[in-house]
């Protein structure tokens, strides 16, 4: 069975591919793991359309990197505390996914895997969260891939990308293509023994 440890040992052995473009706005997101009844969950918000960008869209709590904030990890637990009531004090960080670019809105975002061994209390920003969401993450075991067109100038293109669907939710975007990267992370570790166990047996017979 998959535990938190097995994801922290792969997130800490492979090299992130980071996006470093002064031009684009520095941001981080949370995907936040945690047991409910026996089960790993996530949590995605139903952004409101008060909000600046991204009206009504699905995302995983998050937003732009402030001055007084140390790194993307600091940025996403703040930004989850502020949109949903997590204590950020209390989550264990496991690594960083690949950096995510988005379109018109012009961010890289950086996402940010943590875990707490149990449902937290969310206490959701009304003015930022229409609907807070919590998915089995085993949900994901099928998911979709549609295609959008979008004409940069007087050219068509066809352009691939994740979608998944969950209930009346369509998660799509930068969000989906975090998404797919974390699916990725699980199907491989279903596939590969990374227990925290193993990992030091490697590294005793390296010394």
């Amino acid at each position: 069975m998959m535990c938190w440890q097995q994801i922290r040992n792969l997130l800490s052995r492979r090299t992130r591919k980071i996006i470093a473009n002064e031009d684009r706005i520095p941001s981080a997101v949370l995907l936040l793991l945690y047991q409910r009844e026996g089960e790993y969950c996530l949590i995605v918000t139903k952004r409101t359309t008060k909000v600046a960008i991204h009206k009504g869209q699905i995302s995983f709590p998050g937003g732009v990197r402030e001055p007084g904030d140390q790194s993307a990890e600091a940025t996403a637990l703040r930004e989850a505390s502020e949109e949903v009531g997590i204590e950020g004090g209390k989550v264990i960080i496991l690594g960083l996914l690949d950096d995510v670019p988005t379109g018109e809105s012009n961010y890289v975002i950086t996402p940010v895997v943590g875990f707490l061994p149990a449902r937290p209390s969310f206490k959701v920003n009304e003015d930022e969260v229409e609907e807070l969401i919590e998915i089995p993450i085993f949900s994901f075991d099928r998911f979709v891939k549609g295609v959008r067109r979008k004409s940069p100038g007087d050219r068509e293109c066809r352009i691939e990308f994740p979608e998944f669907r969950y209930g009346n939710h369509l998660i799509w975007g930068a969000t989906a293509r975090i998404l797919e990267q974390f699916l990725c992370l699980l199907t491989f570790l279903r596939k590969n023994d990374l227990s925290p166990a193993k990992g030091q047996k490697e590294r005793d017979q390296h010394v």
